[in-house]
């Protein structure tokens, strides 16, 4: 889970969801929150890396290069599966 201002929730005290005094924080991250195909996985990951706090990312400069990419997901493979990553090698 990533902890971008989006994915905080707060909800003040005394109102119909909490009944106690204090305030409550919540933290959610709506796309783990059930299954996703693994390349919708790996993609929302690379965009995790950019900055969603303003809805403004800038994927230019905060986007995973190609390096990076690739070498992300060749551990992935290496640990999902050693015999396609041996393969590959």
């Amino acid at each position: 889970m990533d902890a971008q201002s989006l994915n905080i929730l707060s909800v003040p005290a005394n109102n119909k969801t909490n009944n106690n005094n204090n305030n409550q924080l919540s933290f959610i991250d709506f796309e783990y929150a059930g299954y996703n195909p693994r390349a919708v996985d790996l993609g929302n990951t690379f965009c995790e890396c950019c900055d969603m706090n303003n809805l403004k990312p800038n994927y230019d400069t905060e986007y995973p290069t190609q390096e990076q990419q690739d070498w992300f997901l060749r551990r992935y493979i290496a640990a999902a599966d050693p015999a396609l990553n041996a393969w590959l090698e």
